[in-house]
């Protein structure tokens, strides 16, 4: 778990032990109080590890195969590569090009 998952673990259940009012748990994690009570019931369920991201160590839906991304690199390479002007500075080569 990342160290603000943690804190959001330690804040939600200090609130459970009565400890904090869901004013302070809203205002220390900057969220609204309904998400405060989102994060409370996904705490009671399935404890610390019910606040980590869902999605975490999946592979995005909108994410390209690799095999397409090897197709477009390699039309490039061959097709555009040479087709593109080359850039400003290696018109002049003695000149430096320090920012």
């Amino acid at each position: 778990m990342t160290k603000s998952e943690l804190k959001r673990a330690m804040v939600v259940e200090k609130w459970m032990e009565g400890r904090l009012t869901e004013q302070d748990v809203a205002r220390t994690l900057g969220i609204s109080i309904r998400q405060a009570y989102r994060l409370k019931a996904k705490y009671r369920h399935g404890g610390a590890k019910a606040i980590a991201h869902g999605n975490r160590g999946r592979k995005p839906v909108h994410t390209l195969a690799d095999s397409l991304k090897q197709r477009v690199m390699s039309l490039y390479r061959d097709r555009y590569l040479e087709a593109i002007p080359p850039t400003l500075p290696s018109f002049w080569p003695n000149t430096r090009t320090s920012i």
